[in-house]
């Protein structure tokens, strides 16, 4: 059995692809066989020339622009853990977003968001579970805008982010816990230890980890811990009923949009907490 081609190869044959390559072309190019290039094209949900690509589905080109709203921020948050951008030639460039199965009203609610009918697909589970292989089924979307696309390239949203992703400036302090919601919704956890005790955390980069830690610490009356670290990602991690607790109510504060799987959690939690002693941590 061959070994799964690297994410950054698949990332290869994906721009490519868009920037109006063939398959064969591209299989020459990066020495591999033309049906490969095609299995990771359908596993990232990307269409082939000639059928569904050429289609035209709305959308707010200008979404997100100006991020001056609950569901820009929220989004652009979101995007920024879990989305992918796509820039080819001759303005053409396209927004991918893939969730597990089970989160799939998300997509839909990301689509609703930027006034898109743009077709959601499932893509189905490989049966290898390395490298780019997904080993349970996924639901995307691909949204072709280049203008979607640079606006949020302008916030920081980039092109192979991970390991370059920092925090964006350009989102207003009223609208900061929508902005790390979504962020946390797509690279954060929520979780309950065998002790009843409570944890939460959020990862990136350095410089995106660290931001957010000095805004938490700032909202939410948090002492500064050290951000651990594991190859090349950080990680902010929190434990303590008191501390999870005012970091979700800052989170959640005032909000329409989430996660359901993990808005659920939160929910359990606050009723968790309703049966404590007071001193109780």
């Amino acid at each position: 059995m061959p070994a799964p081609l690297p994410e950054a190869v698949c990332d290869e044959v994906c721009r490519l692809y868009l920037e109006g390559s063939t398959g064969t072309e591209i299989s020459r190019m990066l020495d591999i066989h033309f049906a490969t290039v095609y299995r990771i094209l359908e596993r990232r949900g990307i269409c082939r020339r000639g059928y569904d690509s050429y289609r035209h589905y709305t959308v707010d080109d200008s979404f997100f622009d100006c991020i001056d709203s609950e569901a820009k921020a929220y989004w652009l948050g979101f995007l920024m853990a879990d989305g992918c951008i796509y820039l080819g030639k001759a303005g053409n460039a396209l927004v991918h977003l893939s969730l597990q199965l089970k989160d799939a009203a998300h997509i839909f609610k990301f689509a609703i968001a930027i006034g898109s009918n743009a077709p959601i697909r499932i893509i189905p589970a490989s049966k290898r579970s390395k490298g780019s292989y997904n080993i349970q089924p996924l639901v995307a979307i691909n949204v072709c805008s280049y203008k979607l696309a640079q606006g949020l390239i302008k916030h920081g949203c980039t092109p192979r982010k991970s390991k370059t992703l920092r925090f964006p400036t350009t989102v207003p302090d009223d609208l900061l816990n929508h902005f790390i919601r979504g962020y946390f919704d797509g690279d954060g956890y929520l979780c309950c230890g065998r002790d009843n005790t409570w944890h939460c955390g959020l990862c990136g980069t350095f410089e995106f980890v660290h931001t957010a830690q000095q805004i938490l610490m700032r909202e939410c009356d948090l002492r500064q811990i050290k951000i651990t670290r594991c190859k090349d990602i950080y990680y902010l991690q929190y434990g303590g009923n008191r501390q999870v607790e005012r970091i979700l109510d800052y989170l959640y504060r005032d909000s329409t949009i989430h996660l359901t799987r993990k808005y659920q959690l939160y929910l359990k939690f606050k009723e968790a907490r309703k049966h404590v002693e007071p001193c109780a941590a």
